[in-house]
Parts: C-alpha cells; structure tokens; sequence
C-alpha cells in the first residue's frame, strides 16, 4: 500500500471515530435536562449539608434549599417564569437570533460562505477559510457543519489534501468560536449573564455588549495567523497531486 493510501486510510479512520463519538451525544435538550437533575442534586447535597453564604449586597446570609422537595419544587415552579422575563438580555438575543435563524434558513449565510471559500485564489485559500470559520459564530451552529465541508472541497479542487482542508475548518469554526469581526448573539447573552452576576455585589452596575470585543476582534486576527502557521507547518499536499497546468 502506497504512503498516499496509508494516510488516507488512517484519516477516514479518525474521521469514522469521530463521527461514531459525535452519534453518540445524546441531543442538547437532553444535556440540558442532565443539567438541570445534576443541579437539582447539588441543591440537595447542599441543603443537607446546611452550606449558606453571605449576600455581599445585603449582608444577610443565605441558605441552600434543595429543589428535590415540596418547596423548592413549588418555588422553581413560581419563579420560571420570572427568571426569563427579568434576564436582562434576553430581547435582544431573540431578536437576533430570529434574523440569524431566518438568514439561516433562506440559504443567505451557507452561499456567501461557499462563495467565500471556493472563489479564493491558492495563496490566501487556508487564511480565507480559518477567517471565515473564525467569524462563522454569527451564524450559530450552520458554520459548524458548512464551512469544514467546503474547505475540503475548496483545498482538494487545488490539489491539496482534503483532510487538511476539513481539519482547519473544523478547527477554526469550534477553536475560535465566538471570536467575531462584529458584536454577535453570544456576546449580547454573556454580557447579560455578567451584568447580573455584578449587580449582586452592585445593583447599579452595568455591562454593555461591547465590553468583550476588543479581545474577540484581536483574537480573529491572531488566531487566524497562528492557524494559518499550523497547517503550513503540519500539512504537506501529497508528492504528484499537484494539477498542472490547464487542470
């Protein structure tokens, strides 16, 4: 068997071993009901230790109280609701997520991204799809699944090897998500999440979408090159895969 046929073989098998470990995931929904048990089990664990804390903001001390029981049961049930209309950001990450899922759905992120990466010359072709793959966070979980299958046909099409195309879409859609040219959903929710954690110590504190962006947008830049520094060490295209001219 030829090296070019070993590393091919050796590829599907990682690629079938991650398939079959990804299969395996039960559904998000399913996490988040595991979730939830495990954090109802904590609560409980909790109670019967009598661990209690200190509120910094009120100075009064608060108790742990299990939701496995009569109470807490009735008060997860008499507070749900409140918690998710009194979460600050969560307008806005529906509203974007409802124009994300709608762009989403029409086929407007998958075509530009497709004619991002298929339309790029060879030189800047690895840095074009670490960019995008990068920035792909936007688009929630479709970058995930389009932009590692079109960077193995984009890197394949120039005579480079398609597993490495795949490897860095993959890695640059999942390594760097949430890193992102532009304010995304994920950084509207996390400044939320912050913004709510802070006003326990101070109620008048507040935390804008943009507090974490400098980084993010710096570390679109910096990923990409690191990225691209990677697979131009690791990878080598095969000996005679090159197309010649007119191919």
């Amino acid at each position: 068997m030829s090296e070019k046929a070993m590393q091919k073989k050796r590829g599907g098998r990682v690629l079938d071993f991650i398939e079959r470990a990804g299969n395996r995931l039960p559904h998000p929904y399913i996490l988040f009901l595991w979730l939830c048990l495990i954090l109802a089990v904590i609560s409980m664990l909790c109670s019967a230790a009598g661990v209690s804390v200190v509120n910094p903001t009120t100075g009064d001390t608060v108790t742990s109280n299990s939701l496995i029981s009569k109470d807490g049961f009735v008060w997860l049930l008499e507070n749900l609701l409140t918690n998710f209309q009194t979460f600050t950001p969560l307008g806005l990450v529906l509203a974007m997520q409802i124009a994300i899922g709608f762009a989403e759905k029409v086929g407007l992120l998958t075509t530009a991204m497709r004619r991002a990466i298929l339309g790029v010359p060879l030189w800047c072709l690895t840095a074009t799809v670490l960019f995008l793959g990068i920035n792909g966070s936007i688009a929630s979980e479709a970058s995930i699944i389009v932009v590692p299958a079109l960077a193995a046909a984009a890197f394949e099409s120039v005579g480079m090897h398609p597993v490495a195309g795949l490897l860095a879409g993959y890695a640059a859609t999942n390594a760097g998500f949430t890193a992102c040219i532009i304010v995304a959903g994920t950084d509207v929710l996390l400044s939320g999440v912050t913004e709510s954690a802070a006003q326990l110590i101070d109620p008048s504190m507040t935390v804008n979408a943009t507090c974490n962006w400098y980084f993010m947008f710096v570390s679109v830049f910096t990923l990409t090159v690191a990225g691209v520094f990677v697979n131009k060490k690791i990878h080598r295209a095969p000996p005679g895969n090159l197309p010649g001219p007119g191919k």
